[in-house]
Formats: structure tokens, sequence, C-alpha cells
């Protein structure tokens, strides 16, 4: 069953910003797609094994804050 989190993020001001997140998504295992979106300031992840927390935690390690996390 495939699993979806939104992650409201602060701190991304550039396409730079994105690539990083991006790339880290990418080498993720659990992560199967996303869509980080540097307008509306959000992470958008897919899996079927993925965890909320740990997707904010992915994204806090990067040196971003995440104001909110989502389900959906």
């Amino acid at each position: 069953m495939m699993k979806s989190y939104t992650l409201v993020v602060q701190g991304m001001k550039c396409g730079g910003c994105t690539s990083k997140i991006e790339k880290h998504l990418s080498e993720m295992e659990e992560v199967s797609s996303f869509d980080v979106s540097l307008e509306e300031k959000t992470v958008k992840v897919q899996g079927e094994k993925i965890k909320g927390m740990a997707m904010k935690k992915a994204v806090e390690e990067l040196g971003f804050s995440v104001e909110s996390l989502r389900k959906g």
C-alpha cells in the first residue's frame, strides 16, 4: 500500500536547495517518488515503506526546517 506525506519546508531558497533534497531522496530505497516545490516550499514523498518522521529527519539532516508534516 502506497503511503504519502507532504512536508512544509523552511529554508529552501533556490534551485540548489531543491536539488540537494531531490538528490538525497533519490538515494533512499523506501522512497518511490517525490516532488520538491520551491514555490510552495513543499516536499511530497511516496513509497510503500516510508515513515513520516523518517522523512522529516532526512530533510532536517540536510539543514532545512520542517514546519509541518501531513499524511497524504
